[in-house]
């Protein structure tokens, strides 16, 4: 697999099951997506094959932590790292950290996670989901990673940057016959854009 920038305007999607190359053509068919987003610890070598040997790119979240601290955070930046070498995914692409819906120390947890994600050579994104007391913009920007990605939840700008994926709604639509959500890229305020997997 090799490392490569998505395009403004790009379809994905992001979702709880296992993704076939079939799936993949029958949702590039009915809604035009070319990108998945799965969760790194439920991924295996198998499927990252299929999916990006159906043309698409591929990136890995993680699943969200109800309590945080730095400690978790260290942990988890490990295992998503490990997990995403193990199934073959190439540095330089962005895995997302899921951060919803928490107790503890947020913003120490992220830069742990942060810090071993890109110290593995990969690039280090967020996925701003709901929370009862959510990040301000400011805070989030200052956060050490390089990407956010907008839940389908009403959660806060990030300040300089703003977001460069958009989850869009409703969530959890069936598309042939396959549940997920649906993603669309944007870029940022700085010019990125999200970096996935794609074949070689």
């Amino acid at each position: 697999m090799r490392a490569r920038e998505l395009v403004p305007g790009q379809i994905g999607v992001d979702l709880d099951s296992p993704l076939s190359a079939k799936q993949c053509h029958d949702l590039q068919t009915a809604r035009g997506a070319s990108f998945a987003v799965r969760y790194l610890s439920e991924l295996t070598a198998i499927e990252g094959e299929a999916i990006t040997g159906a043309g698409w790119g591929l990136m890995g979240v993680t699943h969200p932590r109800g309590t945080l601290s730095d400690t978790f955070g260290q942990a988890d930046g490990v295992t998503a790292a490990s997990h995403a070498r193990a199934v073959g995914l190439p540095e330089g692409i962005h895995l997302w950290l899921d951060l919803e819906s928490w107790s503890g120390d947020a913003i120490g947890y992220v830069n742990a996670w942060a810090a071993q994600v890109t110290s593995a050579g990969y690039l280090a994104g967020l996925y701003v989901g709901y929370a009862d007391a959510p990040l301000t913009p400011d805070e989030l920007y200052d956060l050490d990673v390089q990407a956010y990605w907008k839940s389908c939840s009403e959660v806060p700008e990030v300040a300089h940057a703003s977001y460069m994926m958009i989850q869009l709604t409703p969530p959890d639509l069936v598309i042939a016959g396959t549940l997920v959500d649906l993603d669309v890229v944007q870029g940022d305020r700085k010019g990125r854009l999200p970096v996935a997997a794609f074949a070689a």
